[in-house]
């Protein structure tokens, strides 16, 4: 080494910003994962990860940087999206692709080592399944060879070349190998359901396992890409309801942006489409077209679930606050096949007047663009039309339920019930005082617990509260007045 007298400066790679905690729209996100890339690929599959930071997430369900194959891999945009571009966490991930099954089976091909090295040119190899001929046997991976992954994603093949009887320098190899079909994976196993054979939840019905294993409410669905099937968005729809019996969510969903046949879905087309396949749910948030950024296509579903993150950060975890016209971390709006979108601000809000989020291009740059759920305009129930007013009920619920579910068995006295009113009171009023709702109220009613209800143990409160809509339309009036020609003399 050599002699060193002086002072010297190093420098390392930059770090991903350690994200921002927000609970309030802890979204739950279901993908396909370059699982091949993670530290455990048979052990990924339909299992709800909690995630707080990128390297957790990049080490439990892999990531590939080729942009190429982001369809293919949808984790890969959500990783990005929340982690690097929003800095917001946590999140739950459920990867559907199933290396046991999503596969295929590949023999007989050749590789030609440069030197102790060779490279496997195809996507989604399990560097555990390759062997290498050797004569009528096989090489011992470990002794003979190891297996890594380059930047490309390519499985590297990296003979030990002191090894006893190994494998020598520039050597064709014939191998064998499994490798991953994320394409095989559908629609059906994101829906999912309960596997008789294994006794395990799979797909969206592991939303219910999210409360218990982690402590946390699912407060934002979303499958970016898969959501764009009616059969999808319809199970998301429905399982935002009810969570645990007791919990409420959105679900962000995206319209498609290519039809069957290949063509484009223009915005003029997309509204009935919209309607013609029941993307009308109180609890649902559309989302259309594709964004980019950088060459990177992201689904406006994925991008949208952390700028709503986000927008809930810097108003202190309470969702009041819209997230549109918020900024969004894109530099263009796309179709499936890449194609830019152009969409003027005329033609976003007829989206918006058709409860469809998007994203315009304006004076505050990029930003999304949209504060009506999808059951706009067929419904303009102010608590159900508007994104955080929507939101604000199931986090006002949400939080009432978490906070007194200790209060359940305790003794029917007049106490508990005056102890319950008088904190949520305090509650509300605090909300009110920071303006996060206009005001609020509870109240325990006689005409609404009969003595028979009481006896049996059932206690019903009213609780009543106003979020306060967003200012959507701003209207100035012009008017020339005369009189200040007056100041000519």
């Amino acid at each position: 080494m050599a002699y060193k007298h002086g002072v010297y400066i190093n420098e390392d790679s930059t770090s991903i910003v350690a994200p921002v905690e927000v609970e309030s729209a802890m979204p739950v996100f279901f993908v396909t994962a370059p699982v091949h890339l993670s530290e455990n690929p048979y052990g990924v599959t339909n299992v709800p990860k909690l995630v707080f930071t990128y390297s957790e997430a990049v080490s439990a369900f892999g990531f590939s940087g080729k942009k190429e194959i982001w369809d293919k891999y949808t984790s890969c945009e959500v990783i990005q999206s929340m982690f690097s571009l929003y800095g917001v966490s946590p999140c739950v991930i459920v990867n559907v692709l199933d290396p046991g099954k999503h596969k295929e089976d590949v023999t007989g091909e050749s590789v030609t080592l440069r030197g102790y090295s060779g490279i496997i040119e195809a996507d989604g190899v399990l560097k555990d399944t390759v062997k290498i001929k050797n004569g009528g046997g096989y090489y011992i991976l470990g002794k003979h060879y190891t297996v890594s992954f380059n930047d490309d994603g390519f499985a590297v093949i990296n003979a030990v070349s002191d090894a006893d009887d190994g494998i020598s320098e520039d050597s064709v190899l014939e191998i064998s190998y499994t490798r991953l079909k994320p394409e095989e994976a559908d629609i059906f196993d994101i829906i999912g359901g309960f596997n008789d054979e294994t006794g395990k939840n799979e797909g969206f019905e592991l939303i219910s396992e999210i409360f218990p294993r982690f402590r946390k409410i699912p407060c934002q669905i979303a499958a970016p890409g898969f959501s764009s099937s009616p059969a999808v968005a319809a199970v998301m729809e429905t399982k935002t309801k009810n969570i645990n019996g007791c919990f409420n969510a959105v679900a962000l969903v995206d319209l498609p942006t290519i039809d069957e046949k290949g063509n484009h879905i223009k915005y003029s087309d997309i509204v009935k489409w919209k309607n013609d396949n029941n993307y009308t749910g109180a609890n649902m948030i559309a989302c259309y077209p594709e964004t980019e950024l950088d060459g990177y296509k992201y689904h406006l579903s994925a991008q949208t679930a952390g700028c709503i993150a986000l927008t809930d950060y810097e108003n202190d975890g309470v969702p009041y606050v819209s997230p549109s016209n918020h900024s969004l971390k894109i530099n263009g709006l796309v179709y499936g096949d890449g194609e830019e979108f152009i969409l003027p601000k005329e033609q976003a809000d007829y989206l918006n007047g058709n409860g469809i989020v998007t994203a315009i291009n304006f004076t505050n740059g990029w930003t999304a663009w949209g504060n009506r759920t999808a059951v706009y305009p067929s419904s303009s129930d102010v608590k159900d039309c508007f994104i955080p007013t929507r939101r604000m009920f199931n986090w006002l619920g949400n939080s009432i339920v978490t906070n007194y579910l200790a209060k359940v068995d305790y003794p029917l006295l007049r106490r508990t019930i005056e102890t319950i009113v008088d904190s949520i009171g305090m509650w509300l009023n605090g909300l009110a005082s920071r303006e996060c709702i206009l005001g609020g109220s509870i109240e325990f009613l006689d005409g609404e617990n009969p003595t028979t209800d009481l006896i049996d143990g059932t206690v019903r409160f009213r609780v009543k509260f106003a979020p306060p809509s967003p200012m959507r339309d701003i209207e100035f009036t012009l008017e020339y007045d005369s009189s200040y020609l007056s100041d000519l003399f």
